[in-house]
C-alpha cells in the first residue's frame, strides 16, 4: 500500500495528517461471494516417500474475506489411504518469498501469487488420494480426486512420542528410543547480551542465523533445538512494528515462510524442533513485560483491558484456537517437530509469580492441550514450560492428560546446585509418569563467566 500527502495549496509551515487502515474490518463487511472458484490446483510431488510431505495448492477466483478467518474460508483435505481409512488436515493461506542471503539478515523478496495449501505427511507406502473442500458461509467448491504414490522407507521412525514401555523416556513411532541432545536457540538475537556480554560479536542475523548453526550441530551430533514464536522472532500476531504484523488475527506471511524455512534446515540436518508458541513476557507485566505492546492490549486496538484476561476470555480463547489451527496445518506434518510448547515460563505470566498457580491458568492449559491432541492429526507432543527449576512446577498442570511432558529449567547459584537441580528434575517422572526435560540451565539466565560455564558443562 503506498501513501502519498501533500500539505494543502498555500499552506506554510509544518503539515501533519493521520491515516487508519483497517484493512482487515473493511474486507469483513464486504459479502463473501456466493459461489468459490478453485483454479490453478497443483499437487506436488506425486511421488514420495513415507514421512515427507506431500503439498497441494491453489488459488481462489474473486475471494472476499479474511484469508484467516474459517467464517469466510474454510480449507480442509480427505486423504484416503492405501488401508482404506480417511483421513483429514486442515489447510493455510500462504505468501510465498524467495531468500538472499545478503548482509547480516538476508532479505526476503515475495515470489508467486498468494495461495491456499495443504500439507500432509503420509504413514503409510501405496496409492493415496487427496480431495480438497473450500468452504464460506454461502458456497462451497470440491476438487477432484489427486492420486499420489508413496514409497516404502524403512528409515522412518515416525513422530516422537512418549514410550508405551517406560513413560520416563521418549521414543519414536517405530519403538526406537529417542535421544535429545539440545541446544536452545529459541531467536536469532537478544538485545540484552550487548550489556551483559558485550565482548562477544553476537548480531542479528536472522534466518542465516540457523542456515549455518543447524549444520554444525548436525556436526557436533546435536539433535534438537528449541525455537521460541517470540514477539521479536516468529511471532504470527504483533503489533505493526515489523513487515507483516497487523495484530490479532492476521498471520505474519514474512515470519510463516522463515519457520517453512526454518522447519526445512532442521529436517535436512536431523534436528527436532521444540516450538513455543508463546513466551511469557508477551503476557506479563513483572517479568520481560511486553504486554504494553502486546496486540492483544486494548491500548493497541485489542479487546483486552488486562493481561491475565487472555487466559479467560472466550474471544482470547477462540483466537489462540485459530492461530494454533494455522501453526498444526502449516507445521503440523514434519517428522521434525518434536512438541509443541503453549508457554515458555507460565510461572513469569500475568501480574505477578502466583498467576500461573490460579484456576484460570490450570483450565487455560487443560483446554488448550486438548484442542491441540484433536486437531493435530499426526499426535505431536505436548507440553509447557516451568522456569528456575523443578521447585516450581506446580502438580495442577503438570498431571493434566493434554500435557505429555514436562519441561523446566536448572539455573544455580553455582554448579552443586545446578546438580542438584538436574538430579532433581530426573525424579520427575517418578512423580508424573511424564518425561522431564530441562530446556535451559546455568549458573544464570543472565550469563555467566567462561570458568563457570565450562564446570557446567
Amino acid at each position: 500500500l503506498g501513501l502519498k500527502f501533500a500539505p494543502p495549496r498555500g499552506w506554510s509551515g509544518a503539515y501533519k495528517g493521520t491515516v487508519q487502515v483497517r484493512r482487515l474490518a473493511l474486507v469483513g463487511q464486504a459479502r463473501v461471494a456466493s459461489s468459490l472458484a478453485v483454479r490453478d490446483f497443483a499437487l506436488s510431488p506425486c511421488e514420495l516417500k513415507v514421512g515427507e510431505a506431500v503439498e497441494a495448492s491453489f488459488e481462489l477466483a474473486d475471494f472476499l474475506g479474511s484469508p484467516f478467518d474459517r467464517q469466510d474460508v474454510a480449507v480442509e483435505a480427505e486423504i484416503l489411504t492405501p488401508g482404506g481409512t480417511t483421513e483429514r488436515v486442515k489447510g493455510f493461506y500462504a505468501e510465498d518469498f524467495l531468500f538472499r542471503p545478503a548482509g547480516e539478515r538476508g532479505e526476503l523478496v515475495p515470489f508467486g501469487r498468494p495461495r491456499f495449501k495443504v500439507r500432509y505427511m503420509p504413514r503409510s507406502a501405496g496409492r493415496h488420494a487427496m480431495t480438497v473442500t473450500v468452504r464460506n458461509r454461502e458456497a462451497r467448491a470440491v476438487t477432484g480426486s489427486a492420486p499420489f504414490e508413496v514409497a516404502a522407507d524403512p528409515g522412518f521412525k515416525g513422530v516422537v512420542r512418549v514410550d508405551p514401555r517406560d513413560r520416563r523416556y521418549l521414543s519414536f513411532a517405530n519403538g526406537e528410543l529417542f535421544a535429545g541432545l539440545g541446544i536452545n536457540a529459541r531467536s536469532p538475537y537478544d538485545t540484552r547480551h550487548e550489556a551483559m556480554a558485550p565482548q562477544t560479536r553476537w548480531r542479528d542475523r536472522g534466518l542465516n542465523f540457523y542456515r549455518e548453526a543447524f549444520p554444525r550441530y548436525r556436526a557436533a551430533g546435536v539433535n534438537v533445538a528449541e525455537v521460541w514464536m517470540s514477539s521479536w522472532w516468529l511471532a504470527l500476531e504483533w503489533v505493526a512494528d515489523a513487515p507483516g504484523n497487523h495484530g490479532v488475527g492476521h498471520m505474519n506471511p514474512y515470519r510463516a515462510w522463515q519457520l517453512d524455512e526454518l522447519m526445512r534446515l532442521a529436517e535436512a540436518n536431523g534436528v527436532y524442533i521444540l516450538l513455543v508458541l508463546n513466551n511469557h513476557g508477551k503476557f506479563s507485566t513483572f517479568c520481560d513485560q511486553e504486554w504494553a505492546r502486546n496486540p492483544y492490549n486494548a491500548a493497541n486496538g485489542g479487546f483486552l483491558n488486562d493481561n491475565e484476561a487472555y487466559f479467560t476470555d472466550p474471544r482470547a480463547r477462540a483466537a489462540f484456537k485459530r492461530t494454533a489451527d494455522y501453526i498444526v496445518a502449516r507445521w503440523g506434518h514434519s517428522p521434525n517437530l518434536l512438541a509443541w510448547k503453549l508457554f515458555s515460563e507460565i510461572n513469569l505470566t500475568g501480574r505477578s509469580s502466583a498467576f500461573y498457580q490460579t484456576p484460570a491458568m490450570i483450565e487455560w492449559h487443560r483446554e488448550m492441550a486438548a484442542y491441540l491432541h484433536e486437531h493435530d492429526p499426526y499426535g505431536h507432543l505436548v507440553t509447557t514450560h516451568w522456569s528456575s527449576n523443578f521447585y516450581v512446577i506446580n502438580p495442577p498442570i503438570a498431571a493434566l492428560d493434554g500435557i505429555d511432558l514436562l519441561t523446566t529449567d536448572a539455573y544455580g547459584g553455582n554448579t552443586a546446585q545446578i546438580a542438584d537441580f538436574i538430579e532433581g528434575t530426573a525424579r520427575c517422572p517418578a512423580r508424573y509418569s511424564k518425561p522431564a526435560v530441562i530446556t535451559e540451565f546455568g549458573g544464570s539466565p543472565m550469563g555467566d563467566s567462561l570458568g563457570n560455564l565450562r564446570k557446567q558443562l
